[in-house]
């Protein structure tokens, strides 16, 4: 799940795998992780996909996507509207190039400015102390064949075939963080302490604020946010029906799971709260 997945899992494999909900839907990084030296052998994108309300990896993903979003289509000139038609029509960014037939605009072009945009983001997340500089390396190490696989490659035509990390995370740390009454800085400071949520939910010692009553805020969140996407064409019918499909086992271990303690902090004993 993505509590217990590690960063680095999603480090050089999926830095901008979360572009998700506009343009970029259907996009598939285990190649790029495959082939990418130094990278995880096997990373899920579940944890992108549900989000981190611990607000590590996968809130610097979902920045670095949203970057990559707004540069390919601010150098493309089309509308995020207009890329994700292109997208779910199979198209690769190299195809979208080739067919506004503009000599302004090239392959080489779209690569170096998501590159440049990119770099700054990581850039901007070490300086602003939500990265590492070790992280940041390994990210930057293997950025260059991120992009310019992200340029070529070939989504699978049709809506909502990708993952739908965009809008579902949002939706995970608005549920935990309304139904446990604590703001987000909270609960990413309890978070990179390796508390779980069913930790916080104990260190609360509040009677109506409860394990069972978490996992049923989460999982109706949830529930509206995949019919939601499903309505607006973010996500196909039987992607949703997959995911409803384990959306109880998911939630459960991701009240459960600990996450790994940030360093510097140490990971709760029996018994502490904070």
């Amino acid at each position: 799940m993505w509590i217990r997945k590690p960063w680095h899992a999603l480090a050089a494999a999926g830095a901008v795998a979360v572009v998700g909900g506009l343009g970029l839907v259907g996009w598939s990084w285990a190649p790029v992780a495959a082939a990418a030296p130094g990278a995880a052998t096997n990373p899920t994108m579940a944890p992108a996909m549900m989000g981190n309300p611990g607000g590590r990896g996968p809130a610097v993903i979902r920045e670095l996507g949203q970057v990559a979003e707004s540069t390919i289509t601010q150098y493309l000139g089309i509308s995020p509207q207009t890329l994700r038609a292109d997208r779910q029509k199979g198209e690769s960014l190299a195809d979208i190039v080739a067919s506004l037939n503009n000599p302004n605009i090239t392959v080489p072009g779209l690569e170096q400015q998501l590159t440049t945009a990119l770099t700054n983001q990581i850039n901007q997340a070490v300086s602003q102390g939500r990265l590492s500089q070790a992280r940041a390396s390994q990210l930057e190490q293997h950025l260059n064949t991120m992009v310019q696989r992200m340029v070529t490659a070939k989504p699978k035509p049709g809506p909502g075939h990708g993952r739908p990390g965009a809008f579902m995370g949002p939706a995970v740390q608005s549920a935990i963080t309304q139904y446990l009454g604590i703001s987000p800085q909270t609960l990413r400071a309890d978070r990179q302490k390796g508390e779980s949520l069913a930790d916080i939910v104990a260190s609360l010692n509040n009677p109506n604020i409860t394990v069972p009553g978490l996992e049923q805020q989460l999982t109706t969140a949830l529930t509206n946010q995949i019919n939601q996407a499903v309505s607006q064409g973010r996500l196909s019918q039987a992607r949703a029906s997959q995911l409803e499909q384990h959306l109880n086992t998911m939630v459960q271990r991701m009240v459960t799971a600990k996450p790994k303690p940030w360093p510097g902090q140490s990971a709760p004993t029996s018994g502490q709260t904070t």
